[in-house]
């Protein structure tokens, strides 16, 4: 009788303990299944990781007189100042080109550049034109917006206030 009872006790342990492991591989599976799943890239709108070679960069379909070549190191900021020595040229370049993602520049890419929309006249005047205040005309002809205080100092007599300038106002430079 006492070996009846054990053979009872050992089966009933060892039922018990295969299927306490079946349970704990299911349940591991299933951990591993969901963790493999959630596994991948996280997609961001308006970045894509795709690299795009030199060869497959759209060239503009007009031809552009000012054209830069990017090199290792290269940055739109560092190319604005070098270029037009104003560092925030940076954002008419990225959208000259249309540049998604200005940080995204590739060894051998065109950059098609525009000329300096803001020029002063051979007699050292300036007209104003819509849209142009005294910081952007100061930081487009000297790469200094702090300049516009000079600006404003030779042309008082024209400027009451700084904030409001005319277009058509033609203003002499210092």
């Amino acid at each position: 009788m006492i070996l009846k009872i054990l053979n009872e006790n050992s089966r009933e342990d060892l039922v018990s303990m295969v299927l306490g492991l079946v349970i704990v591989g299911a349940v591991v599976g299933l951990v591993f299944n969901f963790i493999q799943k959630r596994k991948g890239n996280i997609s961001v709108p308006g970045i894509s990781n795709q690299l795009v070679s030199p060869t497959e960069v759209e060239t503009p379909k007009e031809s552009k007189t000012n054209l830069y070549i990017i090199k290792k190191g290269d940055s739109l900021w560092d190319i604005s100042v070098n270029i037009y020595g104003n560092g925030y040229k940076w954002v008419e370049i990225a959208k000259e080109n249309n540049l998604v993602n200005a940080d995204l520049l590739i060894i051998g890419q065109e950059l098609s550049l525009l000329p300096l929309e803001l020029s002063p006249t051979s007699s050292g005047e300036y007209v104003v034109k819509s849209g142009d205040s005294l910081w952007k005309i100061s930081i487009n002809l000297y790469g200094d917006g702090f300049k516009w205080v000079d600006i404003w100092n030779q042309n008082k007599g024209l400027i009451i206030n700084p904030n409001l300038i005319e277009i058509g106002t033609k203003l002499a430079l210092p």
